[in-house]
């Protein structure tokens, strides 16, 4: 379906933002003159393919009337899964997120957010989910009942913790399975992409953007990072 949506958008003269990290979900398309618009390809915080991301959710629906057109939605357990999901994705500085997922603990009945967990373990995102319903005091009183582990995911504690880029970036290292997955996250944040570059640094010839703006990034920003983990990790404990 997203590429049916990404063939509509460069007719429309969009253009897909190049400045993607390890893990993203979703691109950002942009145009000159009108909105951004995100094109997901899965949940933030899901680990499973994309695809079988689609097919489990697509058995998860409703139609929602909107101005008199019925469009497709996600039920109520595929929308738990979501806002918890979502609040984990965008941090307890998210605002409206955990607003959001309060609304989310007050209106929908525990039985649905046990249908929610089960989804979350079987698309792999069960840290993601647990550590979102954490951020809220009723949610934390329900992860407890349902079951929901200790989370040791480096990645849903910064996102949760709303820490800086270079966190992310630290995390996604921590994260990563094997050798040969941390090596891989290791170089894309040591030496990105060369169109990652291009939109990071506008203004800087490709050459001197690689040999002296990004090790001066890495090395002025590396120790915020990760005193940054470190509290997002501390904070994580805290609420489990």
């Amino acid at each position: 379906m997203h590429y049916v949506v990404e063939s509509v958008l460069t007719l429309r003269g969009y253009t897909a933002s190049a400045a993607s990290t390890p893990g993203d979900h979703a691109t950002t398309w942009r145009h000159e003159s009108l909105p951004p618009v995100d094109v997901h390809h899965t949940l933030g915080g899901l680990r499973a393919p994309p695809e079988d991301v689609w097919k489990v959710l697509s058995n998860h629906g409703r139609e929602l009337k909107v101005a008199g057109v019925r469009l497709p939605t996600l039920n109520l357990p595929a929308l738990a899964l979501h806002a918890a999901l979502h609040a984990t994705h965008h941090g307890q500085a998210g605002g409206r997120t955990i607003i959001d997922l309060e609304r989310a603990l007050l209106r929908i009945g525990e039985r649905d957010w046990r249908v929610a967990f089960q989804l979350a373990a079987e698309l792999d995102g069960l840290d993601s989910f647990a550590t979102g319903l954490r951020l809220a005091p009723a949610g934390r009183a329900l992860a407890k009942r349902l079951g929901a582990p200790q989370i040791d995911s480096a990645l849903a504690a910064v996102r949760a913790d709303s820490s800086s880029g270079g966190a992310w970036l630290l995390a996604n290292v921590s994260d990563a399975q094997g050798l040969a997955a941390r090596l891989r996250v290791m170089r894309w944040a040591l030496v990105p992409p060369p169109a990652v570059m291009r939109a990071w640094y506008p203004d800087r010839s490709i050459a001197t953007a690689y040999l002296a703006h990004r090790p001066l990034r890495i090395v002025q920003r590396t120790p915020r990072a990760v005193r940054e983990l470190h509290r997002a990790r501390r904070a994580m404990r805290d609420r489990t």
